[in-house]
């Protein structure tokens, strides 16, 4: 978390995997991308690592409809509804 995203966080849970491919020089490429729910600590996500575009905080709530894909949207539904089964 803090070399790519800038922050400290404490890991709380592993929400899955998202599997998709996409192509590279013509070929079909299979890509794995694991998710997990993490508890912010501390730093800012403007020290991020030079290979990630953009870093940044959204409310979770606001990220179903701000996400692009399936898949992820499905990882914040679980975020979710892990975090309200803790309250």
């Amino acid at each position: 978390m803090r070399e790519e995203g800038g922050v400290d966080a404490e890991l709380l849970d592993r929400l899955g995997d998202v599997r998709y491919w996409y192509r590279r020089g013509g070929r079909a490429v299979p890509k794995r991308v694991a998710f997990f729910l993490f508890e912010y600590r501390g730093g800012d996500p403007a020290d991020h690592d030079h290979e990630v575009e953009e870093a940044r905080f959204i409310r979770l709530s606001d990220a179903r409809q701000q996400l692009t894909y399936d898949g992820e949207r499905e990882m914040v539904a679980r975020a979710l509804s892990r975090l309200s089964a803790d309250r």
